[in-house]
């Protein structure tokens, strides 16, 4: 019974989330071709380079915003907690780095405009021509 008030909850939010679009954002000079998947596989740690070869940093917003927990279920498939969790464990053992973590969209767009190797997400509404548009979602 609890189990399925969860998951009624869970369900709530990812329908509220539904309505805005977030955009995975990459330095303007990037030319590699990334798909949903690899974005997913990078946010996941699955992979750690842009098909180029060269070393992805993930830059992640705020964890405690709208923006970040609608990421978490529209890219990643995962609840924030879930995901966080996840990514620590990954920290933990060696097998990934810590994401960089700005304060709001603005910074997240300083950082990939700043970096070839840069990427994050942001509401899409915050757009604009200092970084490069990967997918909305």
């Amino acid at each position: 019974m609890m189990k399925k008030i969860i998951m009624a909850a869970l369900f709530s939010v990812q329908s509220v989330l539904a309505s805005a679009e977030i955009s995975v954002i990459v330095n303007p000079s990037f030319s590699d071709a990334i798909d949903t998947g690899y974005v997913k596989q990078l946010f996941l740690g699955k992979k750690v380079a842009f098909p180029s070869g060269s070393q992805a940093k993930l830059v992640t917003i705020d964890h405690s915003t709208d923006v970040f927990d609608e990421f978490c279920f529209k890219v990643i498939d995962k609840p924030p907690r879930k995901f966080l969790s996840y990514w620590s464990r990954l920290v933990f053992t060696g097998k990934a780095a810590p994401m960089i973590e700005a304060k709001n969209s603005s910074e997240v767009k300083k950082l990939v405009a700043g970096n070839a190797n840069y990427i994050g997400f942001i509401p899409s509404v915050d757009m604009d021509e200092s970084v490069k548009l990967i997918n909305k979602y």
